[in-house]
């Protein structure tokens, strides 16, 4: 299996994305990051944390990323993504993301990975930036 880390701003494009990938059998998602984009750092990260609860996969570490992008603002998508990020409800849960950074967490799973990793970086590329 190819271990993949997904880097993201889930919104409803997103979500359908990790679904997608951890249903693979050809894809070990080691983790996942996020940040700021179709929604604030606060929202994506909570959407990314209440569907590994409702999937029942707590075991994949989630990290915060970039709230902002190195320059200028994110335009966020509320709009098309609902007033929290998502437009579908999902459970609320007691997940937490891990303390260390998106960024760290990137790395310390190339290494672990022996540089086998692919990033799937469905969000602004700020975190991969950094």
């Amino acid at each position: 299996m190819q271990p993949v880390l997904i880097d993201t701003d889930p919104g409803t494009d997103d979500v359908l994305a990790i679904i997608m990938a951890l249903n693979s059998p050809d894809l070990d998602v080691v983790g996942i990051t996020t940040v700021g984009g179709n929604a604030k750092l606060t929202h994506t990260t909570n959407t990314a944390l209440r569907l590994l609860t409702y999937l029942r996969r707590p075991d994949i570490p989630i990290a915060k990323g970039a709230s902002s992008p190195l320059d200028g603002k994110f335009v966020y998508a509320y709009q098309y993504h609902g007033r929290d990020g998502l437009s579908v409800p999902l459970p609320t849960t007691d997940l937490k993301p891990r303390s260390r950074s998106a960024y760290d967490l990137i790395i310390a799973s190339a290494r672990k990975n022996r540089n086998n990793l692919v990033v799937v970086a469905l969000g602004p590329l700020t975190n991969i930036a950094k």
